[in-house]
């Protein structure tokens, strides 16, 4: 068969293709999503009945945007990645510095707090926290990787990884909204870190996955 046959052939077989929406666009139904399952669970779960005193501390307000700018920059970056041609090796950089910083300051407010690095290292587990952390995080996650899914996946690990990031950031936000103590020690140790194990578990799965 020569070129043009083929071509001929391809074109007859060729079914209509449905065009994605913006990432921009996706990123924010996605956002919607999240927002509303955060909502409904912590809702489920009991709002903490501190809420009005603790939402005017300014490390709380800090930490709720810094959550939501983790979670908004996961997602795009997350969905980028599926869009041959859009993304880089730089794609993700910056949520993650952004994450880096959520750590920073879980951390210095931890020590002003008091605290040394060894008590923090011997902070209890919360595992109410962890499982609620956790299960605040599926539908986000789950539901932006579907999203990703829809495209072109060029680098599987680091799509599942800020999946979950984006997902485990709304998740802890949530989660300020219900658990009652404001330690940065257990704020790091019960909230972000099973977010951050979550993330990395889920790259790791899919990061195989593409090597077979």
């Amino acid at each position: 068969m020569n070129t043009e046959d083929l071509i001929v052939s391809l074109a007859a077989d060729a079914q209509s293709v449905k065009p994605l929406p913006s990432i921009d666009a996706r990123a924010g139904r996605w956002i919607r999503i999240a927002l509303i399952s955060s909502v409904v669970l912590a809702l489920a779960f009991g709002i903490r009945h501190d809420l009005n005193a603790a939402a005017g501390h300014p490390s709380f307000v800090l930490l709720g945007v810094l959550g939501l700018m983790v979670a908004v920059g996961a997602s795009v970056s997350s969905l980028r990645l599926s869009v041959p041609g859009v993304a880089s090796r730089a794609t993700g950089v910056w949520p993650v510095g952004l994450l880096g910083l959520w750590i920073a300051l879980l951390v210095v407010s931890a020590l002003s707090g008091g605290a040394s690095l060894a008590a923090m290292y011997h902070e209890p587990w919360h595992w109410a926290c962890i499982s609620r952390v956790s299960l605040l995080a599926v539908i986000p996650s789950g539901a932006l990787w579907i999203a990703v899914g829809r495209g072109y996946v060029l680098d599987r690990g680091r799509s599942a990884f800020l999946s979950a990031i984006a997902g485990g950031a709304i998740a802890a936000l949530a989660l300020q909204f219900v658990c009652p103590v404001d330690r940065g020690a257990h704020l790091l140790v019960s909230h972000l870190v099973p977010v951050l194990v979550l993330s990395m578990a889920a790259a790791l799965v899919q990061a195989v996955r593409t090597d077979r």
